[in-house]
């Protein structure tokens, strides 16, 4: 993650971190900077292939002085790579992989691996448009070899604006999406074009409000796919020579079975997103895959500010949290790293419990209707009613059948009978 070391020129401060969970004694380890150098550090991107973990960042050349210009930011830029080491829980092996120069800079990066071979991909433009608002971006990569990174080559060239780069497989080839802004207009969003290139082929396969494109596997499927974000959707590339598919259907009155935000992660059987719902709280959201059939979605964790970085892996959900407030005029962020186990958080919700208060009498049976919120990603069809005394004693418990499908909530009738003290 990026944030800022205070003790830096400010031109000069932003920084690449990590952190390393440790499941046994559930906690994180101190915060440790990726590098010793002094230099700015910029976006960053992860790749496991399950044995080895490698990083590919951009960061700056050199150290910058104050009052920098454009131009001197962009043609400073570099992108370096790096491998994790996991007897010294460090990154090493530092490798230089492109460079910037006085007419384009690099950014970007992009990692995946073809045949067991790492590849790294990066956006490259003109140095005077940090922004890339122009149409004279390119694509470019290297592979990894015996002897280091090979010299870059061209995929693609002159390009609008690219938003978004990601690369992985479809199907059984090797892929690189990207998304383009139609009109060079970063203040509108719904003028946005989806290419994936794979071997031989390029093809445009969604334009408009789209975004988040990545590559992944579904559940209950065997190979990945290109998804991306549409309209509250998961759009569904299989394969080059297939049609867009779409994870949730629509009703009759046009509404969709299932819903998800932009920032959506697939781990497993789940999906995982961060949602802003109806009250305007922001939290963390799941959608369970169970008999050939999505579930509903599913409240796994609140967060306290907004939601951004957001990311997944088996078990755990990680992102930025956010919270802004003003002060004498002045608006200020306070950001925190937030972080769930979300196979931990499934939970029964009691809402309510509703009954006669004039019929309690001890000793006597009493019909009691109790409001149930079902936070797991199964249907639950047996629920265990306990109640307590105030010394928190289990005075009565029963079950009870019910019908209550994964994120939804019932009312169920249970006969209780009161205790005679």
């Amino acid at each position: 993650y990026l944030t800022m070391d205070p003790s830096r020129p400010a031109v000069d401060s932003t920084v690449l971190m990590y952190m390393i969970y440790d499941k046994t004694q559930g906690c994180w380890s101190e915060p440790k900077k990726v590098d010793t150098d002094a230099t700015m550090d910029w976006t960053a991107s992860l790749y496991s292939n399950g044995e080895t973990v490698r990083l590919v960042y951009v960061q700056q050349d050199k150290l910058l002085s104050e009052g920098i210009g454009i131009n001197d930011l962009t043609t400073g830029m570099k992108i370096t790579s790096a491998i994790f080491d996991f007897e010294k829980m460090e990154f090493i092996d530092f490798q230089d992989v492109a460079k910037s120069n006085n007419e384009v800079y690099v950014s970007r990066p992009a990692i995946t691996e073809k045949e067991n071979v790492p590849i790294i991909y990066w956006v490259q433009g003109p140095t005077d448009d940090y922004f890339g608002t122009n149409s004279e971006n390119s694509i470019y990569y290297s592979s990894l070899g015996d002897t280091g990174w090979s010299e870059a080559e061209l995929l693609v060239k002159g390009r609008n604006c690219i938003t978004e780069l990601a690369a992985g497989y479809i199907g059984l080839d090797a892929g690189v999406a990207f998304v383009t802004d139609s009109d060079n207009n970063l203040d509108t969003d719904d003028d946005r074009i989806i290419t994936i290139v794979s071997g031989e082929k390029e093809l445009e396969v969604a334009t408009g409000e789209v975004c988040n494109i990545l590559f992944g596997v579904l559940p209950g499927q065997m190979n990945p796919s290109l998804l991306w974000f549409s309209d509250g959707n998961i759009a569904v590339l299989s394969a080059t020579e297939n049609e867009t598919q779409y994870l949730f259907l629509e009703n009759e009155e046009g509404v969709l079975s299932n819903s998800v935000e932009s920032d959506f992660r697939i781990v497993g059987n789940k999906i995982l997103f961060s949602k802003t719902d109806v009250s305007g709280n922001v939290g963390v959201y799941s959608i369970s895959y169970e008999n050939e059939t999505y579930g509903n979605s599913i409240s796994i964790v609140s967060a306290t500010g907004s939601i951004s970085s957001f990311a997944a892996t088996d078990n755990m959900a990680v992102w930025v949290d956010t919270e802004t407030t003003m002060q004498e005029g002045l608006i200020e962020d306070y950001s925190a790293i937030g972080y769930c186990l979300y196979n931990e958080q499934y939970d029964l919700q009691a809402l309510y419990a509703d009954y006669t208060w004039e019929k309690l009498e001890p000793g006597k049976e009493i019909s009691v209707t109790i409001g149930v919120q079902n936070n797991t990603d199964t249907e639950i069809t047996t629920l265990y009613v306990t109640v307590l005394n105030t010394n928190e004693e289990v005075v009565f418990d029963t079950f009870t059948d019910c019908n209550i499908a994964s994120g939804a909530s019932d009312e169920i009738e249970v006969v209780i009978t009161a205790p005679l003290d």
